[in-house]
């Protein structure tokens, strides 16, 4: 994976300590559990996208029951934007080559 995808506004960032994790939007909902949103730059080659999302959503369940916070899990998205040549087939000045 390529990483988050703040999109054109930067909007899609959420604070985590004193950093901010980009194309990740977490909202409370009124049952007391959060909805996740995730907006995602995937590297190319790529497998089929719905294995990637079902691997995502796998270790995001994992890793919310792991840190006891399982059953607060909400509704989770999520939207690939743009597919990334890895950088060792870009040539040295970062451009596709």
């Amino acid at each position: 994976m390529a990483g988050g995808d703040p999109g054109p506004s930067g909007f899609w960032q959420t604070a985590a300590g004193e950093g901010v994790l980009e194309g990740i939007v977490v909202t409370a909902r009124p049952d007391q559990r959060f909805d996740v949103e995730l907006r995602l730059v995937a590297d190319w080659p790529t497998p089929p996208l719905h294995e990637v999302s079902a691997a995502i959503r796998t270790a995001v369940s994992e890793a919310a029951e792991a840190a006891g916070s399982g059953e607060r899990l909400g509704d989770l998205s999520i939207s690939f934007t743009d597919l990334q040549e890895p950088r060792s087939l870009r040539d040295p000045l970062g451009e596709a080559g």
